[in-house]
Protein backbone atom coordinates (compact mmCIF):
# COMPACT_ATOMS: atom_id res chain seq x y z
CA UNK A 1 0.00 0.00 0.00
CA UNK A 2 1.26 3.69 -1.02
CA UNK A 3 0.21 7.02 0.67
CA UNK A 4 -0.48 9.73 -1.45
CA UNK A 5 -0.82 13.42 -1.09
CA UNK A 6 -2.58 15.95 -3.76
CA UNK A 7 -4.43 19.28 -3.73
CA UNK A 8 -5.89 21.87 -5.56
CA UNK A 9 -7.69 19.77 -8.72
CA UNK A 10 -10.36 22.45 -9.03
CA UNK A 11 -12.22 19.63 -11.00
CA UNK A 12 -15.02 20.91 -13.10
CA UNK A 13 -13.74 24.34 -12.11
CA UNK A 14 -13.53 26.22 -15.80
CA UNK A 15 -11.40 29.85 -14.74
CA UNK A 16 -9.11 27.94 -12.81
CA UNK A 17 -8.06 27.04 -16.10
CA UNK A 18 -7.24 30.87 -17.41
CA UNK A 19 -6.39 31.38 -13.73
CA UNK A 20 -3.24 29.22 -13.06
CA UNK A 21 -2.12 28.93 -17.04
CA UNK A 22 -3.54 25.40 -17.00
CA UNK A 23 -2.67 23.86 -20.58
CA UNK A 24 -5.94 22.55 -21.13
CA UNK A 25 -8.58 23.89 -23.21
CA UNK A 26 -11.44 22.51 -21.43
CA UNK A 27 -12.56 21.37 -17.71
CA UNK A 28 -13.62 18.06 -19.49
CA UNK A 29 -9.88 17.68 -20.92
CA UNK A 30 -8.45 18.96 -17.65
CA UNK A 31 -10.63 16.08 -15.70
CA UNK A 32 -9.94 13.69 -18.09
CA UNK A 33 -6.08 14.14 -17.54
CA UNK A 34 -5.82 14.47 -13.38
CA UNK A 35 -7.50 11.32 -13.41
CA UNK A 36 -5.61 9.93 -15.49
CA UNK A 37 -2.50 10.59 -13.89
CA UNK A 38 -4.46 9.55 -10.47
CA UNK A 39 -5.42 6.20 -11.76
CA UNK A 40 -2.05 5.41 -13.54
CA UNK A 41 -0.50 5.72 -9.95
CA UNK A 42 -2.86 5.56 -7.43
CA UNK A 43 -3.57 1.42 -6.59
CA UNK A 44 -7.14 0.56 -4.96
CA UNK A 45 -6.05 -0.11 -1.82
CA UNK A 46 -3.54 3.00 -1.51
CA UNK A 47 -4.59 5.40 0.36
CA UNK A 48 -4.78 9.53 -0.82
CA UNK A 49 -5.02 12.69 1.22
CA UNK A 50 -6.48 15.38 -0.71
CA UNK A 51 -5.07 19.04 0.76
CA UNK A 52 -8.39 20.50 0.19
CA UNK A 53 -10.28 22.26 -2.92
CA UNK A 54 -10.99 18.96 -4.97
CA UNK A 55 -14.28 20.02 -7.11
CA UNK A 56 -16.41 22.62 -8.22
CA UNK A 57 -18.96 23.17 -10.40
CA UNK A 58 -22.09 20.65 -10.82
CA UNK A 59 -21.81 18.19 -7.78
CA UNK A 60 -23.28 15.38 -9.54
CA UNK A 61 -20.10 15.90 -11.96
CA UNK A 62 -18.02 16.28 -8.95
CA UNK A 63 -19.86 12.89 -7.71
CA UNK A 64 -18.84 10.93 -10.53
CA UNK A 65 -15.23 12.16 -10.43
CA UNK A 66 -14.73 11.25 -7.12
CA UNK A 67 -16.24 7.93 -7.46
CA UNK A 68 -14.11 7.16 -10.63
CA UNK A 69 -10.98 7.88 -8.86
CA UNK A 70 -8.90 4.76 -7.21
CA UNK A 71 -7.67 4.35 -3.47
CA UNK A 72 -8.72 4.87 -0.34
CA UNK A 73 -9.73 8.98 -0.36
CA UNK A 74 -9.37 11.57 2.52
CA UNK A 75 -10.26 14.94 2.41
CA UNK A 76 -8.54 18.04 4.36
CA UNK A 77 -11.07 20.43 3.45
CA UNK A 78 -10.05 23.45 1.86
CA UNK A 79 -11.60 26.89 0.89
CA UNK A 80 -13.62 26.02 -1.97
CA UNK A 81 -15.09 22.47 -0.95
CA UNK A 82 -18.64 21.75 -0.38
CA UNK A 83 -20.68 20.11 2.16
CA UNK A 84 -19.06 17.50 3.94
CA UNK A 85 -22.18 15.28 3.26
CA UNK A 86 -21.37 15.78 -0.69
CA UNK A 87 -17.52 14.96 0.13
CA UNK A 88 -18.51 11.71 1.25
CA UNK A 89 -21.23 11.00 -1.38
CA UNK A 90 -17.84 11.72 -3.98
CA UNK A 91 -16.31 8.60 -1.86
CA UNK A 92 -14.19 10.68 0.54
CA UNK A 93 -13.96 7.90 3.39
CA UNK A 94 -12.64 10.80 5.82
CA UNK A 95 -13.54 14.65 6.40
CA UNK A 96 -11.63 16.92 8.30
CA UNK A 97 -10.55 20.30 8.68
CA UNK A 98 -6.77 19.51 9.40
CA UNK A 99 -4.94 16.06 10.22
CA UNK A 100 -1.89 14.93 12.23
CA UNK A 101 0.41 12.18 10.09
CA UNK A 102 3.69 10.74 11.38
CA UNK A 103 5.45 10.18 8.39
CA UNK A 104 7.53 7.12 7.23
CA UNK A 105 10.59 9.13 8.73
CA UNK A 106 9.04 9.84 12.10
CA UNK A 107 8.70 13.47 10.89
CA UNK A 108 5.09 14.96 12.32
CA UNK A 109 3.02 16.14 9.19
CA UNK A 110 0.51 19.12 9.67
CA UNK A 111 -2.13 18.39 6.76
CA UNK A 112 -4.35 21.70 6.30
CA UNK A 113 -5.18 23.24 2.84
CA UNK A 114 -4.03 26.91 4.13
CA UNK A 115 -0.21 27.68 4.86
CA UNK A 116 0.00 28.48 8.51
CA UNK A 117 2.82 30.78 10.17
CA UNK A 118 6.00 28.72 11.18
CA UNK A 119 5.38 29.45 14.67
CA UNK A 120 1.93 28.18 14.40
CA UNK A 121 3.03 24.47 13.60
CA UNK A 122 2.46 23.58 17.32
CA UNK A 123 5.42 20.71 17.58
CA UNK A 124 4.64 19.44 13.91
CA UNK A 125 7.91 19.33 11.87
CA UNK A 126 6.44 20.41 8.25
CA UNK A 127 3.03 21.29 6.62
CA UNK A 128 2.00 19.67 3.82
CA UNK A 129 -0.78 21.90 2.20
CA UNK A 130 -2.25 23.25 -1.31
CA UNK A 131 -3.81 26.66 -1.52
CA UNK A 132 -0.93 28.48 -3.44
CA UNK A 133 -0.98 27.43 -6.98
CA UNK A 134 2.43 28.79 -7.97
CA UNK A 135 5.98 29.26 -6.36
CA UNK A 136 8.66 26.40 -4.89
CA UNK A 137 7.51 23.34 -3.63
CA UNK A 138 9.22 23.60 -0.41
CA UNK A 139 9.36 26.41 1.67
CA UNK A 140 10.85 26.32 5.23
CA UNK A 141 8.20 23.78 6.89
CA UNK A 142 6.00 23.97 4.07
CA UNK A 143 5.17 21.74 1.28
CA UNK A 144 2.71 22.36 -0.97
CA UNK A 145 1.38 19.68 -3.00
CA UNK A 146 -0.89 21.37 -4.90
CA UNK A 147 -1.36 19.68 -8.51
CA UNK A 148 0.11 22.83 -10.39
CA UNK A 149 3.53 22.04 -8.77
CA UNK A 150 3.38 18.14 -9.57
CA UNK A 151 2.25 17.77 -13.06
CA UNK A 152 -1.53 17.25 -12.38
CA UNK A 153 -0.68 14.02 -10.07
CA UNK A 154 -0.62 12.53 -6.75
CA UNK A 155 3.13 12.69 -4.77
CA UNK A 156 3.90 9.40 -3.04
CA UNK A 157 4.86 9.63 0.64
CA UNK A 158 8.51 8.69 -0.67
CA UNK A 159 8.83 11.70 -2.88
CA UNK A 160 7.76 13.70 0.17
CA UNK A 161 10.22 12.37 2.30
CA UNK A 162 12.82 12.64 -0.05
CA UNK A 163 12.38 15.92 -0.47
CA UNK A 164 12.34 16.94 2.93
CA UNK A 165 14.88 15.03 3.89
CA UNK A 166 16.76 16.67 1.41
CA UNK A 167 16.02 19.91 2.58
CA UNK A 168 17.50 19.10 5.90
CA UNK A 169 20.79 17.58 4.41
CA UNK A 170 21.33 21.12 2.27
CA UNK A 171 21.20 24.74 3.47
CA UNK A 172 21.55 25.32 -0.34
CA UNK A 173 18.26 23.18 -1.51
CA UNK A 174 16.99 25.04 -4.28
CA UNK A 175 13.42 24.18 -3.42
CA UNK A 176 13.82 24.91 0.29
CA UNK A 177 14.26 29.06 1.85
CA UNK A 178 13.81 30.08 5.90
CA UNK A 179 10.71 31.56 6.67
CA UNK A 180 6.96 30.84 5.30
CA UNK A 181 5.28 30.68 2.08
CA UNK A 182 4.92 34.67 1.00
CA UNK A 183 2.42 35.68 -1.16
CA UNK A 184 3.21 35.66 -4.96
CA UNK A 185 1.37 37.11 -7.89
CA UNK A 186 -2.15 35.23 -6.35
CA UNK A 187 -2.80 34.59 -2.58
CA UNK A 188 -5.64 32.35 -3.57
CA UNK A 189 -8.13 31.40 -6.51
CA UNK A 190 -11.54 32.22 -6.70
Amino acid sequence: MTVWFTSDHHFNHANIIAYCSRPFSSPSEMNERMIEEWNSRVEPSDTVYVVGDFFLGPTDAGLRIGQSLRGNRILVKGNHDRSTTTCFRAGFSQVVGRLSLRLADGSLALLRHIPLEASALGGHDLQIHGHRHEGPRLVGPHLNVCVDLWNFRPIAEDEIVELWQSRHSSNNHPESSPGTPGEKKRSSVR
